[in-house]
């Protein structure tokens, strides 16, 4: 039996918006967070993310997802999937998260980014660190930020 009807159809906020690919790679980053637990590391997952402390935070290298595409149309920032699916982020005239988003290129510990943010920004060290903590949680909870590192390699 095939899907006809509306009620056989699948809730559009239910469809994963990345590909097969994408999702075998978070399969295995998750393997690899597993795999650091069975050799004494302790176990964190992207979803875990916001109960790291902000001294192993400041250690993670956060990059875009492999699978998504930046990009500016129609005055915002979208994440585009290999998929197809695309998601509004925010305000292209947000120079502080433009900012912040740019520097997610897996080069920059977030500890660097928050520096280079508050620099830029005029403000305290403090304030830029909680400003790109902020930023990376809210994408990482979309899996369009994600460290570098397996987690369980950041103790």
């Amino acid at each position: 039996m095939g899907r006809t009807g509306p009620e056989q159809q699948p809730h559009p906020n239910l469809l994963i918006p990345y590909s097969r690919r994408s999702f075998w790679r978070g399969l295995v980053h998750e393997l690899a967070v597993a795999s650091g637990v069975l050799k004494g590391g302790k176990e964190c997952r992207l979803a875990d993310l916001d109960k790291l402390p902000d001294e192993q935070l400041a250690r993670l290298h956060p990059q875009i997802h492999p699978s998504c595409r930046i990009c500016i149309r129609e005055g915002y920032v979208w994440c585009e999937w290999n998929s197809g699916n695309a998601v509004r982020l925010f305000p292209s005239q947000q120079r502080e998260d433009l900012l912040t988003l740019n520097l997610c290129d897996g080069q920059h510990t977030l500890a660097e980014i928050g520096r280079l943010v508050a620099y830029e920004m005029g403000w305290d060290e403090g304030r830029g660190f909680a400003y790109a903590r902020k930023l990376f949680l809210s994408l990482a909870s979309r899996m369009i930020c994600v460290p570098k590192e397996p987690l369980a390699s950041v103790e």
